[in-house]
This record gives structure tokens, C-alpha cells and sequence, in this order.
């Protein structure tokens, strides 16, 4: 299998079979060592499709390369789905641009926040 065949499968509509497609497609996307797998499963996140799969697979990154693609396509779209599965990983990127601009980010929410509260 490779990344486009696991991308077909996991948003395969195909009734009954898709089931399987779909787990057969996470299981390589997770141990894959590409890491463009991260931007097919940030769409699955987005998607809703398998939801506590698909947290569990991002959640249990440990590679440094598809950790920073994860933060990469935080910084390109401010998922706050995908923002709020980073922080709970608790892992900061890689890059120092990506941290520098999450450290940004971070403290803008802050700011926002105390402005509400008066």
C-alpha cells in the first residue's frame, strides 16, 4: 500500500467493505514512516471520520519529521481541532518559525481571553 492507495481506502464510501478499507488504511498510515500520512489523517480529523482512531494515531506520534508536518498544517489552517490535539501531546515543533509562531498564538488566546473577562 502506499499513501494514495491508504488515502482511497480510508475515505472509501463502499458499503460493508469500507469498514475494513477504512482500519486497514489507519494501521499503515500509523506506522508509515512517511510523513504525508499526517496530512491524510489531519483530513480524516476534519472530516470526523473515525474520530478516536484517528486521536489515537496522532496522539501516539513519536517521530520528530511527522510531528513537525503535524504542526506545519496547524500553522497553515489554525485548526482548532488539530491545535487543541497538539497541545494535549504537549510536544512542541521542531522548527523554531513553527514554535515561535505557536508561542504566538498561544498568547494571543490569552489575550483574548482576559479581554472578555474585563
Amino acid at each position: 500500500m502506499n499513501l494514495q492507495e491508504a488515502k482511497s481506502r480510508l475515505f472509501s464510501t463502499t458499503f460493508i467493505i469500507s469498514h475494513f478499507q477504512q482500519n486497514s488504511a489507519l494501521k499503515y498510515l500509523a506506522e508509515t514512516p512517511e510523513a504525508g500520512a499526517m496530512d491524510i489523517l489531519v483530513k480524516a480529523l476534519w472530516a470526523g471520520l473515525k474520530p478516536g482512531k484517528v486521536r489515537e494515531i496522532l496522539l501516539s506520534v513519536q517521530d520528530r519529521a511527522k510531528l513537525d508536518r503535524l504542526w506545519q498544517l496547524w500553522a497553515e489552517g489554525r485548526s482548532e481541532k488539530l491545535g487543541a490535539l497538539l497541545r494535549e501531546k504537549g510536544v512542541p515543533a521542531g522548527d523554531e518559525a513553527l514554535r515561535i509562531l505557536v508561542w504566538i498564538e498561544v498568547r494571543r488566546a490569552q489575550l483574548i481571553v482576559e479581554c472578555r473577562n474585563g
